[in-house]
């Protein structure tokens, strides 16, 4: 029972429609993919390809790239200036 358990949690959930997706650029013309070096790759795409993910970054074929910041609110009322 306790491996059923353990197997379950292990699943992968479905992303909501809130969750920020990574892109990751090609660094390599070592990996195998449909791709090209300097190309982009969304972790959807990656995860589909049943790659892992880590592994690809850390041995420099892949590299993430920057999540876009948030404009800051403004506050209304506020002087600028």
């Amino acid at each position: 029972m306790e491996a059923a358990l353990l197997s379950h949690s292990l699943l992968p959930t479905k992303p909501s429609h809130k969750e920020t997706h990574m892109a990751y650029t090609i660094t390599s013309d070592r990996l195998d993919v449909s791709k090209s070096l300097g190309e982009k790759l969304s972790d959807k795409e990656l995860l589909e390809l049943g790659v892992n993910i880590d592994a690809l970054v850390e041995a420099g074929h892949l590299s993430p790239d920057a999540l876009p910041t948030p404009a800051p609110a403004n506050n209304e009322g506020e002087v600028n200036g």
